[in-house]
This record gives C-alpha cells, sequence and structure tokens, in this order.
C-alpha cells in the first residue's frame, strides 16, 4: 500500500484541467477518476483506525493487482518478441573506446 498521499495527488492530477486534457487527447474521452478516490478514502481508513481496518486494505491491494494487470496487459500479450531467459553474454563488455573518450570529462 503507497502512502495515501500518492493517491490523493493522482485523484488531485486526474480530475485537474490539465489531467482531463492530456486524457481527452490520449483516449478520446475523459477517463473515470473515481477509483483513485476510493483508494484514497481506504488508505486513510486503513491508516486512521485503531485495529487496522483489513478490508479497506484488502480493496486497495484489489485496486492496485488490477491497474497493474491493465498498465501490463500489452506486455504479456506481445507475441512478437521472445522473452530472454538470461543477459547476453556480453552484456557487462568494455564500451568502446570512442564513448569512453567522449565521456572522459562528464558524471
Amino acid at each position: 500500500i503507497r502512502p495515501c498521499l500518492i493517491y490523493k495527488d493522482e485523484y488531485s492530477e486526474c480530475t485537474s484541467i490539465k489531467g482531463r486534457f492530456h486524457q481527452y487527447f490520449i483516449h478520446g474521452e475523459n477517463q473515470d477518476c473515481s477509483q483513485w478516490k476510493k483508494d484514497f478514502d481506504n488508505c486513510i481508513a486503513y491508516n486512521e483506525s485503531d485495529q487496522r481496518n483489513n478490508q479497506a486494505a484488502e480493496e486497495i491491494i484489489r485496486s492496485e493487482e488490477n491497474r497493474r494487470q491493465i498498465r501490463l496487459k500489452a506486455h504479456f500479450a506481445n507475441d512478437t518478441w521472445s522473452k530472454r531467459k538470461s543477459p547476453p553474454e556480453d552484456w557487462a563488455a568494455p564500451l568502446p573506446e570512442w564513448i569512453v573518450k567522449k565521456n572522459e570529462n562528464t558524471y
């Protein structure tokens, strides 16, 4: 469970004019922001109760899992690229000399 302030910030961003414009530009319609508000309310209920409201915590966790599944849906549906089982053999090889020289005086 994230800190409650994060859920409040997400809800505020979702309902702001800038957020609404971005949603309309990307999705062609405004998104439903009510889940962020529910998550914020459940987070407050979980943190402010003396005995830790387990039902509120479970609802937040379900919401986070659902949000994660939606975010990773395209990743799991990918059938174009094959996933690696291990990193390439030369992943830790030294950089080419021209890159080392270019980055000589940088952080």
